[in-house]
């Protein structure tokens, strides 16, 4: 922890909204977007400064991460019981005839 004229305080448990943006190695705009939508806690002390938690961060980093490792779990088991509501299907080319050659005009005569 961090220490402010000698007492304990937030200098290394406070993030700036760049340090912030660094930390999650995103830009600062991305990152602001999460605040304002509500996924990223963070304290708003006037408009032009935001404090952010650095334990904060790393708990929505960890709560993505299992949450995206549900749904690509979810994705696998559904693929692989061939579940028609799946969305994520590889695209067959459509087969031509004449072994996948055009037929060329004949030159005029």
């Amino acid at each position: 922890m961090g220490t402010i004229n000698g007492t304990p305080g937030c200098a290394s448990e406070c993030l700036s909204l760049s340090e912030t943006a660094e930390l999650l190695r995103m830009g600062v705009d991305a990152t602001r977007d999460l605040i304002t939508t509500g996924e990223l806690p963070a304290l708003s002390l006037n408009r032009k400064h935001l404090v952010i938690l650095r334990d904060d961060v790393i708990n929505f980093v960890r709560e993505a991460a299992k949450r995206q490792q549900r749904e690509r779990k979810d994705r696998h088991v559904r693929c692989a019981a061939n579940d028609p509501t799946d969305t994520v299907h590889e695209v067959d080319e459509p087969q031509r005839r004449n072994g996948g050659r055009r037929r060329r005009q004949p030159p005029p005569i």
